[in-house]
């Protein structure tokens, strides 16, 4: 099992900038959080001039210089997060309990849970809009899939669509394009759906046997949904895909060892 220690980067500038553009005269520095994290456990998202970080049944919350100012306990198994873009709302997948947190990130406080008992261990969140993504399924059951839900609705119910998967798929969505990958199956499929109607419609897929990619470990979308970019466990580097002709780009950087980008 892959145990890793969590840090986080502390720069004088904000996170997206230092992203984009780093200062010359910024030192960096590694905070220790304080907290373990085994292998495919944990989140990072920032909201309302927060970093938060889900480890275990808890979010910890640090500023951004990566300094640990509070917690958010009382979950259970928290996984993916996902936050509004104007930094409200903060969702938290909490795979032991079948459920989906949201969070005020002013307070802290839990505004509400949304129970998905039919769709077990929700483990990957994106967020378009008022509508929510999740990839849930317990490891090894063949019971993974995709779902979404209208978080505009008082008591959302969720709606799931597309294949069964062997465990939680990854997804993300930016603009009219959800990109769903294959998590836990040699070889993995890049599943690309357009979610620019009210039900999600099948583009088309990258297949896993023709392009040898398995178990996709995270996929990033460029801001208008045009690219994506996978990382898996084999191969080990990063790869741009168009997701209207679903043809590979080019490749970045790269690992010696399998499962090397994440």
């Amino acid at each position: 099992m892959i145990i890793r220690r969590l840090t986080v980067l502390a720069v004088a500038a904000s996170l997206a900038a230092t992203i984009l553009t780093p200062p010359a005269s910024a030192a960096d520095t590694t905070t220790d959080l304080g907290v373990t994290l085994t292998w495919g456990d944990g989140d990072l998202a920032v909201a309302g001039g927060k970093v938060f970080v889900s480890t275990g049944d808890q979010i910890v919350v640090a500023n951004t210089q990566g300094q640990p100012t509070d917690s958010i306990t009382g979950l259970s198994h928290v996984a993916g997060l996902a936050a509004r873009p104007d930094g409200t709302r903060l969702y938290a997948a909490l795979a032991g309990s079948n459920e989906v947190a949201e969070i005020d990130t002013a307070t802290l406080a839990i505004a509400r849970r949304i129970a998905i008992p039919a769709h077990p261990c929700p483990t990957h969140l994106a967020l378009t809009g008022d509508r929510l993504w999740v990839g849930y399924g317990c490891a090894g059951q063949w019971q993974g899939g995709v779902l979404a839900l209208d978080l505009s609705a008082a008591t959302p119910a969720p709606s799931a669509f597309g294949r069964r998967h062997y465990d939680a798929p990854t997804v993300t969505a930016a603009g009219s394009t959800l990109v769903v990958g294959e998590s836990g199956s040699s070889p993995s499929d890049l599943i690309i759906y357009d979610i620019a109607g009210a039900t999600p419609v099948l583009r088309g897929e990258v297949d896993g046997y023709t392009t040898t990619n398995s178990f996709f470990r995270d996929v990033a979308l460029t801001a208008d949904g045009g690219n994506a970019i996978s990382a898996c466990w084999v191969p080990a580097n990063f790869i741009n895909w168009n997701t209207t002709t679903f043809a590979s780009v080019r490749e970045y950087g790269g690992s010696t060892y399998e499962g090397g980008p994440r």
